[in-house]
């Protein structure tokens, strides 16, 4: 394709044959990409972490943001500190305003953009999405061994997968792609309810039905942060347009993956105001509200 992957394409029959807990209508085709994998978030993040501290930096926990302002040639960030218990958000406490200051600012304040930046005019939505693992039961094999999958249908819902890889008892995970409502993410409702499994388990009966039919092992809600296009926002502060404020946001599901490109391109900004990467994409400004938002200003 386009960027050169190693690829197959596989009909109904071959996809089938193939995969055969997948139950795929006789018009279907599939892109099945042999290399392709799925990254482990929670490790992934603790060793990024770990590897950070090692090389000097200094990590703070459940700090709020409450301004980013211009002071003394450089940027000052006023945080405060979340005191009260995190599973109960709406009940937090917080401590005394501290402030951080830097030459330069690299924000990434994830699915509390929109209210961070919400003056730059960046449209961009906090969605809550619900995950949901499921038991393969007599086809657990199948399951602990298959593929990830990205599985679309005109009339339904998107839905994505991975295979058991911790076996039977965690389950399989399964989710809708941007199926979510609009949320504050300092109020996400993280209850699931029994319409919110019942809906999933009625779409893997008609795709991956070992799932559909098997026993629910757990689900939990996250957020998104989307934008009207779905690409990244990464860039200069439009409201400032200074080399030596960087944001990233906006990442609508789907970025994840590409972690180590990203904070590639967020160092090379910080240190040269400038990447080789191909970043274009996601200029902050290709939004006519940003631009109008940045003429104002101007």
């Amino acid at each position: 394709m386009e960027h050169g992957l190693d690829h197959e394409l596989l009909l109904a029959d071959d996809i089938r044959a193939r995969f055969p807990h997948f139950a795929v209508k006789d018009d279907e085709v599939a892109v099945f990409e042999k290399r392709a994998g799925f990254v482990r978030p929670e490790l992934t993040v603790a060793l990024q972490l770990a590897r950070a501290e090692e090389r000097g930096a200094v990590l703070r926990h459940r700090h709020k943001v409450l301004g980013i302002e211009p002071r003394g040639g450089g940027w000052a960030v006023t945080v405060v500190e979340a005191v009260g218990k995190e599973e109960e958000p709406g009940a937090q406490t917080y401590g005394d305003p501290e402030v951080f200051t830097a030459r330069t600012a690299v924000i990434c304040p994830g699915a509390w953009a929109p209210g961070l930046f919400e003056e730059t005019g960046i449209p961009q939505r906090a969605e809550r999405q619900v995950m949901h693992w499921f038991s393969p039961g007599e086809e657990s094999v199948e399951y602990e061994r298959g593929p990830v999958y990205i599985h679309e249908r005109a009339d339904e819902l998107q839905i994505y997968g991975f295979p058991a890889a911790d076996g039977e008892e965690a389950g399989a995970k399964v989710a809708f792609f941007r199926n979510g409502r609009t949320v504050d993410p300092d109020h996400l409702d993280r209850e699931i309810t029994d319409a919110e499994i019942n809906e999933m388990r009625v779409r893997l009966l008609t795709f991956v039905p070992a799932l559909g039919r098997g026993e629910h092992r757990n689900s939990r809600a996250c957020t998104y942060t989307t934008t009207p296009d779905e690409p990244f926002v990464i860039g200069r502060h439009p409201q400032w347009n200074d080399p030596n404020i960087i944001i990233a946001c906006g990442f609508s599901g789907h970025s994840f993956k590409f972690v180590p490109a990203i904070g590639e391109v967020l160092a090379d900004l910080a240190t040269d105001g400038r990447t080789d990467h191909p970043v274009d994409l996601f200029d902050p400004l290709r939004f006519t509200e940003v631009r109008a938002a940045v003429s104002k200003d101007v």
